[in-house]
C-alpha cells in the first residue's frame, strides 16, 4: 500500500522507493502529473489529488480530496476516485463534474470506462450542452462518444432554452443524439411523454416523441393530445389525433387522422388540422365539421380564428353549409344555410352573425311544439345573405343581389 499527500505528490511506504516503483510499474511520476497506462493518448492523467493510495497486487488506485483528472479532451473532477487499471474502470463520487468540449456532465456518482469514454451517472444527474442551451436530467444518465448519445432514465427531463422560449420534455426514457462535433442531431423520448412550450403555453402528451434538428420539428406518435393552455381549464383548446408534428420555428402543429378539437362548448372534427399559434388560427381540412349544441358547419376547409384563446370567427371555404336550431316558448326553428363560403362571427360560444357568400341559400321551418305537421317553410336565394343573432335568436336578415324567395324573421 502506498500513500501520497498534497505537498507535491510524495509517497510514504514501509518499503524502499525503488522497490515500490518496480512493483507499481504502471505509475510514472513527473514534477507536475502522474500518468496511468502505456499510451499517452489513451491514458487517464492525474492532475491533482489531495491523497493517493495504491496497491501492487490488484493495481487499484484510490484518490481523494479535490481530485482532478484528464483523459484526452475530457476533464474529470470529483471528491473521491477509485481507478482499476486492469478493468480500465474509474468510480467517481462526490460532486462529480466531467467536461468534454461544450458539454458538462454532473452527478453524485459516475462510472467511467477508460477504453470507450462511456460515463454512467447516478443520483442527481445533469448533462448540460452550452451550444444548444440544453440540460438533460435524470436519476441515471449514460453518456457515450461512440455512438454520440446520452440516455436518461429514472424520471428523466430535458430542458431546452431557445430564442422563442424554453422547451421541456419529460417521459420514462429520453435519448439525446450528437453529431461528431458534439452538437445536437436529434432527440427521442418514450413512455408517458409530456412536451411543454413555456412561452407559447402549449402542452403535448403522447406515447413517444422524436425531434429532428435539421428540420426543427418534433413528431409525436401514440394518440397525442395538444393543449393550448388558457387562464382556466374550461378555456383550453384541446386537439387530439393519431400523429402530430410540431414545428419549433413556426410554433405550429399539424395533426393527422381522426382529429378532434374542443374549446368549451364548441367542437370540431376533420382528417387534418393545422394549429398556427403565431397567426392565432386553426385550419381544419378533410371533411371538416364544427359544431356546438345548436349549430353545425361543413365545408372543404374551415378556419377558426382566435383572440386570447377565444374563438372569434369561423371561415368556411368551398361548398359551405350549415344548420342551426332555435327553441322558443312553443316553437322550434330548423334552419339551414349553404353557399360558396360562410363567415361566422361568435359572441363567446354562441353565434353572433352568419354571412353566406356566393349562391347563397337560407331556409328555415317554424314548427309548433307538439304539432310538427304545422310547419311554415321560409326560403331565400341571393348572392349574399347576412343573418344576425341576439342571445342565440335570429333578429335580422339582409339579402343582396339576385334575391328571390321569402324569409320572415319570427
Amino acid at each position: 500500500m502506498t500513500e501520497s499527500k498534497t505537498s507535491g505528490i510524495l509517497f510514504h511506504s514501509r518499503h524502499r522507493k525503488a522497490l515500490l516503483l518496480s512493483a507499481l510499474g504502471f505509475i510514472f511520476l513527473t514534477s507536475q502529473q502522474l500518468v496511468l497506462g502505456q499510451r499517452l493518448e489513451k491514458t487517464v492523467r492525474i492532475e491533482e489529488a489531495g491523497i493517493l493510495r495504491g496497491t501492487s497486487t490488484d493495481e487499484i488506485l484510490e484518490l481523494s480530496e479535490n481530485v482532478r483528472l484528464s483523459h484526452g479532451n475530457t476533464k474529470l473532477n470529483a471528491e473521491r476516485v477509485i481507478y482499476n487499471r486492469i478493468k480500465g474502470l474509474l468510480q467517481l463520487t462526490g460532486s462529480v463534474t466531467i467536461v468534454r468540449n461544450s458539454t458538462t456532465f454532473m452527478a453524485d456518482e459516475v462510472t467511467y470506462q477508460e477504453a470507450n469514454q462511456i460515463m454512467v451517472g447516478s443520483g442527481k444527474v445533469m448533462l448540460k450542452d452550452s451550444v444548444e442551451a440544453m440540460t438533460l436530467m435524470g436519476g441515471k444518465v449514460e453518456y457515450s462518444q461512440d455512438p454520440h448519445q446520452a440516455i436518461a432514465t429514472v424520471k428523466p427531463k430535458m430542458k431546452w432554452g431557445q430564442a422563442k422560449g424554453d422547451i421541456t420534455i419529460t417521459g420514462d426514457y429520453l435519448e439525446y443524439h450528437f453529431t461528431e462535433f458534439n452538437t445536437l442531431l436529434k432527440a427521442f423520448a418514450k413512455g408517458s411523454v409530456v412536451f411543454h412550450d413555456v412561452r407559447e403555453e402549449i402542452s403535448i402528451s403522447s406515447d413517444s416523441l422524436e425531434y429532428f434538428k435539421p428540420t426543427e420539428t418534433a413528431r409525436f406518435n401514440g394518440s397525442p393530445e395538444f393543449i393550448k393552455l388558457a387562464e382556466t381549464p374550461q378555456a383550453n383548446i384541446v386537439v387530439k389525433g393519431e400523429t402530430m408534428i410540431y414545428n419549433f420555428d413556426k410554433r405550429s402543429a399539424e395533426v393527422f387522422d381522426s382529429v378532434s378539437i374542443v374549446r368549451g362548448l364548441v367542437g370540431g372534427k376533420c382528417d387534418t388540422l393545422i394549429f398556427d399559434n403565431s397567426k392565432k388560427q386553426v385550419d381544419l381540412l378533410g371533411d371538416p365539421v364544427v359544431q356546438n349544441s345548436d349549430s353545425q358547419l361543413r365545408g372543404q376547409r374551415i378556419v377558426l380564428e382566435f383572440k386570447e384563446d377565444t374563438i372569434m370567427n369561423a371561415l368556411v371555404h368551398g361548398h359551405a353549409s350549415g344548420s342551426y336550431t332555435v327553441q322558443k316558448t312553443n316553437e322550434r326553428y330548423y334552419s339551414t344555410i349553404s353557399g360558396d363560403n360562410v363567415i361566422v362571427k361568435f359572441d363567446g360560444e354562441t353565434v353572433k352573425e352568419l354571412t353566406v357568400l356566393g349562391e347563397a341559400l337560407s331556409t328555415y321551418e317554424i314548427a309548433t311544439v307538439g304539432n310538427d305537421n304545422n310547419s311554415k317553410p321560409n326560403e331565400i336565394h341571393a348572392n349574399k345573405i347576412i343573418i344576425r343573432f341576439e342571445q342565440g335568436q335570429p333578429v335580422e336578415m339582409d339579402a343582396d343581389g339576385n334575391v328571390t324567395g321569402i324569409y320572415l324573421i319570427p
